[in-house]
């Protein structure tokens, strides 16, 4: 039965919830230690003293996660009353809660189901057997709050550091709040850490290790510091690859969630992150290795060196691109202008003489590599024509033309569009080194029709 409310009254959240609900919720809470207040009901709950604060931190964690926050797979370790998991799950990240004991999970669940918010919460303890049980790449980032001093003392510090290697193969980056043997308190654990709480990471290669802040832990007489921990590198197929910073903010910003790039001396591998409920991204990496099987070897091609499948992973890697992407250059003006465009014309051509269309024809995906302009990045190679390849030729040539790089992506054009116009210039617009590709591009009624009368023109060059 709903509560009566006054006219004008404004609804509270405990208000707005039925009390079968909230009377469920009650009990639920009566059974758990209340280290965290309750998500989302602060102000209903309010009768026990809580030892341990969250609003401060997921303020703080806010900051860096709150722009990706939207689908972020996170596993919140000892997720106690499941206040980060709430708060984050609300922001649209999926979350995970771990915990061994069945009271929290029975509060998390009730919680989650009062508040209409979208979280899972599993029993487990956290150990080696369960670290083994996922995949590299399971989840985007994880959580671990006042947890490892208790695996320290359960498994022991080699066992911890061991463990902690393997969670930096599973996670992008990791948020730890740790104990110290410092702390004013009696508990069994204490003489089991060491001196160094950063120790439990010891030995573990290429560690970005940053500290965030710190917060009072068991009431305000205990403080503990939060760090950030990530990889900045990986191995892949034996070879140690460097992370690209680029990509590390553009993933911050969202655009490419699903992918990761890494690059060593020789190779440079994009890492597609699979998930079974999400297809598309299995069918981008299936899409892009069909692509360079029916392009074959061809110097207008980035060179495939392999493809394959590790765990959430799924992997193409390619050579190092030494000589730059075309996208780089443009602005400096530093190539052969007549040149670069019939290499562009030679590549359109190998697409077609191979039933395909690139469907991501952009400057960024263009490189100088062993002396020639190649193409790679075939995601959304098909077919089918879902981009107006000729208009985006006419803009590659202008941005050929003005030295600028990137026009079509400036101008907002959406990827797989065919209604993409043509750029606002005639053939006088573009000088005499090109003008006769330009002119013929202007008067093409299609892509088969331009490599067909400019073919000729384009194989007698590049052979020269």
């Amino acid at each position: 039965m709903q509560r009566p409310r006054r006219l004008g009254q404004k609804l509270t959240a405990a208000a707005q919830i039925s009390e079968d609900k909230l009377d469920a919720l009650k009990a639920a809470y009566a059974k758990v230690d209340a280290y965290q207040p309750v998500f989302g009901l602060e102000s209903t709950f309010t009768g026990r003293p809580i030892s341990r604060q969250c609003a401060d931190r997921c303020e703080l964690l806010d900051s860096y996660l709150g722009t990706t926050a939207p689908n972020l797979r996170i596993l919140d370790v000892g997720c106690s009353m499941g206040y980060l998991s709430l708060y984050f799950a609300k922001k649209g990240a999926r979350v995970t809660g771990l915990d061994s004991h069945q009271p929290n999970l029975d509060f998390c669940t009730t919680l989650a189901n009062t508040l209409g918010t979208s979280a899972s919460f599993v029993r487990g303890e956290f150990s080696i057997g369960f670290l083994e049980s996922l995949k590299p790449g399971a989840f985007d980032v994880m959580f671990l709050f006042s947890v490892l001093h208790h695996v320290v003392a359960k498994f022991g510090l080699e066992a911890t550091r061991l463990m902690m290697d393997r969670v930096l193969s599973i996670s992008d980056e990791i948020y730890v709040e740790l104990a110290r043997n410092t702390e004013a308190v009696s508990f069994e654990w204490k003489n089991k850490l060491p001196a160094n709480e950063l120790d439990i990471f010891s030995g573990i290669e290429d560690l970005e290790i940053t500290r965030l802040g710190e917060f009072p832990a068991l009431g305000e007489t205990t403080i503990r510091p939060l760090y950030r921990v990530r990889k900045t590198a990986k191995r892949i197929n034996g070879i140690r690859h460097s992370e690209m910073s680029v990509m590390r903010s553009a993933i911050r910003d969202g655009r490419t969630r699903d992918r990761k790039y890494y690059v060593s001396d020789a190779a440079f591998t994009k890492c597609f992150i699979v998930e079974p409920d999400k297809l598309e991204t299995y069918n981008r990496f299936a899409c892009e290795v069909a692509a360079y099987k029916m392009l074959g070897r061809d110097r207008s091609i980035l060179p495939l060196l392999g493809s394959s499948i590790d765990g959430n992973l799924a992997l193409i890697t390619l050579p190092t691109v030494s000589g730059g992407k075309l996208s780089e250059v443009l602005p400096s003006g530093d190539f052969p202008l007549r040149a670069t465009a019939l290499s562009i014309l030679s590549i359109l051509q190998r697409f077609s003489d191979s039933n395909l269309y690139w469907n991501d024809f952009r400057a960024h995906n263009l490189a100088f590599y062993g002396g020639e302009l190649v193409a790679m990045d075939f995601e959304t190679a098909s077919p089918v024509e879902r981009e107006h390849t000729l208009n985006l030729l006419l803009w590659m040539l202008w941005d050929l033309q003005t030295r600028r790089s990137n026009t079509v992506e400036n101008n907002v054009f959406q990827h797989g569009l065919m209604t993409i116009p043509r750029p606002p210039v005639d053939e006088t617009a573009f000088s005499g080194e090109i003008r006769d590709i330009a002119s013929a591009t202007l008067k093409a009624v299609s892509l088969k029709a331009l490599l067909q009368d400019v073919g000729s023109l384009t194989l007698k060059a590049l052979n020269q």
